[in-house]
């Protein structure tokens, strides 16, 4: 039996978790009992393989074949929940585990730091049964921290490390840079990182790629781009997710050239760019309005083999709508369409507000249907465009139905609203729309429109 386990385990660190598991069915046909041992290697190889469910499957198996179960089978299965971020599945394994009375250990609590809403209690908890955290169960609370933003709380535990005479290490201070960018603390985040040298520990890909991506969060593109080059001498290589970040952090700063440059450079070190970079590339030209350049991006993506998202496409016609080009926008949400990817709010609200800048009412109106067909709800923004897009013609009808709809959504008219009107009113020569207007909600003063207008 122990020669099958190290079988399973050796399959299950190749990833492949069907192999794994037809060993584990073959012993129960041979008559062969597995043990806790053997389910937690198929469990383990389940989690190699991303099959989350299937390792929770296996630990429900193992209690009803009457297993003994103990703390190492249930680490195994809840660090295929932590992975797999299936909170549920670990609640469930933990509610198991205590009703089987199995003892969580130090790990038990390291695994769920990652999946639990409240880590700081988990660390109480541990206390309460005596067990003494390490370093790595203060660095899994730390990254944990991150999903809810809570730097303070981050810096505070790592203040405490000294205290109870541990030494923060690498993971450490990667997981507090992390935390502190989720939070948009970039300038502390840059200060960290620049202090970790001092403090014995040299920052690895992981540790740059974090100070990039705070740079983002503070528009520090020169600070990000002098980051990148700082790896090269120290012989720490440039990744996929380093030219990504570097390439978020120029768009967010409206520097498209530099983000362009970016991409060059990923190129020219054979290092294959994503779509995630694609996609931060695209979002920098559309905030430059380059959109025949984003046009010739989407095609060097297609070159890549990648394939084109929502997010893609929505950069494009973001891209398309800045430079004026609504016709280009609709081909594009058609070439959406023939591609069968899902148009969100983001693609609408862009196409619309294209073709409303040159008053093309009709299709404004027929994009606006499709909104609502497809159960997503217009923004303020949006009704502001087919409002403004039917300003220019004798439309009062539409837009009433226009305003109408606002006040169903819960929207306010804003000052966009009433200029969009006040367009219309100049249209047929309502010369007192001050004295009507002021006073009165948008649906009403366009009632009063509509009927002085016969």
């Amino acid at each position: 039996l122990k020669g099958v386990t190290t079988l399973i385990r050796q399959y299950g660190g190749r990833s492949l978790w069907q192999q794994a598991l037809c060993i584990l069915r073959d012993l129960w046909r041979q008559t062969q009992r597995p043990n806790a041992f053997t389910y937690s290697a198929a469990i383990s190889a389940c989690d190699r393989g991303r099959q989350v469910k299937q390792a929770y499957v296996l630990l429900e198996e193992s209690r009803s074949r009457g297993l003994r179960m103990d703390v190492v089978l249930y680490n195994a299965a809840l660090v295929a929940c932590a992975r797999g971020q299936a909170q549920q599945l670990a609640s469930r394994a933990l509610e198991a585990m205590e009703s089987d009375s199995v003892l969580p250990d130090g790990m038990t609590y390291n695994i769920l730091m990652s999946v639990n809403d409240r880590p700081a209690a988990l660390l109480s908890e541990m206390r309460e049964r005596r067990l003494v955290p390490g370093i790595v169960t203060y660095n899994a609370l730390i990254s944990s921290l991150e999903r809810s933003q809570q730097w303070e709380l981050a810096l505070s535990i790592f203040g405490q490390l000294e205290r109870e005479g541990l030494r923060a290490d690498l993971v450490t201070y990667i997981g507090l840079l992390g935390t502190l960018v989720a939070a948009s603390q970039w300038s502390r985040a840059l200060s960290l990182f620049g202090n970790m040298p001092r403090w014995g520990i040299g920052p690895d890909v992981a540790a740059f790629n974090a100070a990039i991506a705070a740079c983002g969060k503070g528009s520090q593109w020169a600070t990000a781009l002098d980051l990148v080059a700082r790896m090269l001498p120290a012989r720490l290589g440039p990744d996929v997710v380093t030219y990504s970040t570097l390439v978020s952090a120029c768009a967010t700063a409206d520097q498209w050239m530099q983000a362009a440059w970016a991409l060059q450079c990923m190129l020219d070190r054979r290092v294959s760019p994503d779509a995630i970079t694609y996609n931060a590339l695209l979002s920098a030209l559309s905030q430059g309005r380059e959109w025949p350049r984003a046009l010739h991006v989407l095609t060097d993506m297609q070159t890549f083999g990648l394939t084109p998202s929502t997010v893609t496409f929505n950069a494009l016609i973001s891209a398309c709508e800045r430079g004026h080009q609504w016709s280009q926008a609709l081909l594009l949400v058609d070439d959406m369409q023939r591609g069968s990817i899902p148009p969100d709010g983001v693609t609408y609200n862009a196409t619309i507000s294209a073709c409303a800048q040159t008053w093309r009412w009709e299709t404004v109106l027929e994009l606006f249907k499709e909104f609502g067909a497809r159960h997503l709800q217009p923004s303020l923004a949006t009704h502001n465009a087919a409002l403004f897009a039917c300003s220019g013609s004798d439309l009062w009808v539409h837009m009433l139905e226009l305003l109408s709809s606002m006040k169903a959504q819960g929207f306010r008219a804003d000052a966009i609203s009433y200029s969009a009107l006040g367009v219309a009113c100049e249209k047929a020569a309502f010369l007192m729309w001050s004295r009507i207007a002021q006073p009165l909600d948008a649906v009403t003063v366009a009632q009063r429109l509509c009927t002085a207008n016969g």
